[in-house]
């Protein structure tokens, strides 16, 4: 017997949401050291993509951005 069980269209389609938190799990304690670093992983860390590039080189949480 399979241990299977049937994934409902609905579950399926919400399989790769997240809920975006107000406070951001990823903190910028050096935003000097933030401006140096090149590759910036931490854009591509969250898998909700809350973190964007600032215009200065720093990295914003998507709620500091707007």
């Amino acid at each position: 017997m399979s241990l299977e069980r049937k994934i409902i269209i609905e579950e399926r389609l919400n399989s790769n949401a997240w809920d975006v938190d107000q406070r951001p799990h990823i903190r910028i304690i050096d935003p000097d050291q933030c401006r140096k670093c090149d590759k910036k992983p931490c854009l591509y860390l969250c898998p909700a993509r809350c973190y964007t590039p600032g215009p200065d080189g720093t990295v914003l949480f998507s709620h500091e951005a707007a």
